[in-house]
C-alpha cells in the first residue's frame, strides 16, 4: 500500500459522519424499501430450549430454535434480541451452560448481565408428527413472567411454528 492510500484509508477512517439531511430535505423512499419497523420495547436474551421427545432427529431444535426465533424477531421490530455470544458470556460468568437447565430466576440474572430488558425461556414437545412450541417472557428487573404463549403444529414445519411463535411475542408486546 502507498503512503498515498494509507493516508486517504486513515482520513476516511476517522472522518466524521455527514449530518443527516433536514426533514424536508430527505430523500424520498426509494421504491420497495422496507417499511418503518414498530417502536423496539426492550433488548431480549433468548434461552436454549427444552426440547422434549422426538429423538435423536430434533435435538439440534434447543438452539437452532432459539437462532430462527431471534430471526423473526428482528424483522418484526418490537423486540431486539441479543447476541448469541453476548448470552453466551453472561453464561460463562454464571459458570453455566446455554444448553443446560435454566430457571426464571437465573435467566434474569444472566439476561441483566448481558444487557437484555426480558428473557424468553421456552420449550418444545414432539409427540408423534405434531409439535408445540411454549415459550414465556420474564422481566429482569423482577423475575415476573410478563407473556407466556404456545402454538402447535406439523413438526415438520417447525419454522413455521417459530414464525407463528415470533408473532405471538410480538403482537402481545405491541399492546
Amino acid at each position: 500500500m502507498t503512503l498515498a492510500a494509507l493516508a486517504l484509508a486513515v482520513s476516511c477512517a476517522f472522518a466524521p459522519a455527514p449530518a443527516p439531511a433536514p426533514a424536508d430535505k430527505a430523500a424520498p423512499a426509494a421504491q420497495g424499501a422496507p417499511k418503518a419497523k414498530a417502536s423496539v420495547k426492550g433488548r431480549i436474551a433468548i434461552f436454549d430450549f427444552d426440547v422434549k421427545g422426538g429423538g435423536e432427529a430434533y435435538a439440534s431444535l434447543h438452539g437452532d430454535i432459539p437462532d430462527s426465533l431471534s430471526g423473526a424477531l428482528i424483522k418484526g421490530g418490537v423486540l431486539a434480541p441479543l447476541e448469541r455470544r453476548d448470552l453466551e458470556k453472561a453464561l460463562s460468568e454464571q459458570e453455566l451452560a446455554l444448553s443446560g437447565a435454566v430457571d426464571d430466576a437465573t435467566a434474569a440474572r444472566v439476561g441483566r448481565l448481558a444487557g437484555a430488558s426480558y428473557a424468553l425461556l421456552g420449550s418444545a414437545s414432539i409427540v408423534d408428527k405434531q409439535m408445540r412450541l411454549s415459550c414465556r417472557v420474564i422481566d429482569i428487573e423482577t423475575a415476573e413472567i410478563l407473556y407466556a404463549e404456545s402454538v402447535h403444529g406439523d413438526a415438520a414445519k417447525v419454522f413455521n411454528l417459530v414464525d407463528d411463535l415470533a408473532a405471538e411475542v410480538q403482537k402481545g408486546f405491541s399492546k
